[in-house]
């Protein structure tokens, strides 16, 4: 079987992450994969995946200005890829499979179908929305999108002109003429595809996974002494986003609740993105806040991880939660808002087991229930052994591999 897996980036961003333990997961098998992506960001980018040409002559630079004036940029038609990518022949693959994907021409899919059997991994509610990543509270994508809620707001401040219903309409008629499987990450995400435009394509759900042996725990002790902090201090880490107007992932909730503490708490920032100065200026103010960091291997992961007594994840939107999963995986419970599929990660049946769900938009719930984990380090002690072995049970990598070879297979042989 040969596969081909298809990402934006090789290593930013959560869908490219999965992607990445995907195609290293497939290759230990010894899988014949060829990872094509349209960024090479890791650091070993080259010998790990293939950076697809770049386009950028004059004409695509007009017709880009064209389209965006249109409002358009979200089908893509001004791209090559993946029809016209002279570098790929996709007929000599028996699988394509699509993660979420810049600048790809969805006009193509219909022709790309019927090259190869093709898979698209849905990361987020943008595959199947007039334009936006997260619907909230708005639901016009099962219909019709327009009058988009988010146009002229983060993140679409960039759209020149609101096209969502027309986007949509062409979506839906792209995808009524390609055959495709689809994967979501969550059953969340999973019901919301079948919803939506794209509800007539098979649907199954694989959540995402981590290689348990690399993300475990290192002795708290150690992993506090070597970020230069006290052995008995506690500590908090969080994953925002770099940019400050970014608030999906609740950066506002945290600098709300982080007063309303009865605890004194030493804060680790984990920054999404490089350029962290901005965020810097936003908390740098905090008592015991130390400089947001954005870690780009494992190990400083798993050092972050280790070294937080919790991790708070109020994100206001999120069709999985990578961050719960990884910080779990390392033995440190998570208090996380109770939004999209995060709560089939960190676990809803038995409250105290594994972590804390708390309502979105609410940092006084945040700041009580972390209050009152601290006032019981027996139940933190607890969730912690237990947050690892719901990890090792649901999130293992052989799982997530064995899941994916059974839709190939099935794709293959339907």
């Amino acid at each position: 079987m040969k596969i081909c897996v298809v990402s934006t980036s090789d290593s930013k961003g959560g869908a490219a992450v999965i992607a990445q333990r995907l195609v290293r997961g497939l290759r230990k098998r010894q899988y014949d994969v060829t990872f094509l992506v349209r960024q090479q960001d890791g650091e070993q980018s080259e010998s790990t995946s293939i950076a697809c040409p770049q386009q950028n002559s004059l004409y695509h630079k007009l017709r880009s200005r064209i389209e965006h004036r249109r409002g358009l940029n979200a089908i893509g038609s001004i791209h090559q890829f993946p029809k016209f990518n002279n570098s790929v022949d996709w007929s000599d693959f028996d699988i394509v499979h699509f993660h979420d994907i810049n600048r790809l021409n969805l006009n193509h899919l219909p022709w790309l179908a019927q090259q190869t059997k093709l898979i698209w991994t849905i990361h987020s509610m943008s595959p199947f929305t007039g334009n936006c990543v997260f619907s909230f509270d708005c639901d016009r994508w099962k219909s019709t999108c327009g009058e988009c809620p988010q146009f002229g707001k983060w993140p679409l401040k960039w759209l020149h002109r609101d096209a969502s219903d027309q986007v949509l309409a062409r979506k839906k008629n792209i995808y009524r003429k390609t055959a495709m499987t689809l994967i979501g990450v969550s059953e969340w995400l999973s019901a919301r595809v079948r919803e939506s435009v794209m509800g007539a394509l098979p649907t199954n759900t694989i959540q995402n996974a981590l290689d348990e042996t690399k993300f475990k725990p290192v002795e708290k002790i150690l992993a506090k002494k070597k970020m230069g902090i006290e052995a008995g201090a506690k500590t908090i880490a969080f994953s925002v986003a770099s940019n400050p107007e970014d608030t999906r992932k609740g950066i506002d909730i945290i600098l709300d609740a982080i007063p309303r503490l009865r605890h004194e708490i030493t804060f680790l920032p984990m920054a999404i993105g490089a350029n962290t100065d901005e965020l810097a200026k936003v908390i740098g103010s905090q008592n015991r806040m130390m400089q947001p960091v954005h870690l780009a291997t494992v190990e400083q992961l798993r050092d972050y991880y280790s070294a937080a007594d919790l991790v708070w994840h109020p994100s206001r939107a999120d069709t999985s939660s990578l961050v719960s999963m990884e910080a779990m995986a390392c033995g440190t419970p998570v208090v996380a808002a109770e939004v999209g599929g995060v709560p089939e990660v960190v676990g809803r049946d038995s409250p105290y087991s594994t972590g804390v769900l708390i309502p979105p938009d609410d940092p006084e719930a945040l700041a009580r229930e972390t209050d009152l984990l601290f006032d019981s380090p027996d139940l933190l002690a607890k969730m912690s052994v237990n947050s690892r072995r719901r990890v090792e049970s649901l999130f293992g990598l052989d799982r997530f591999l064995d899941q994916h070879l059974e839709t190939y297979e099935s794709a293959l042989t339907g």
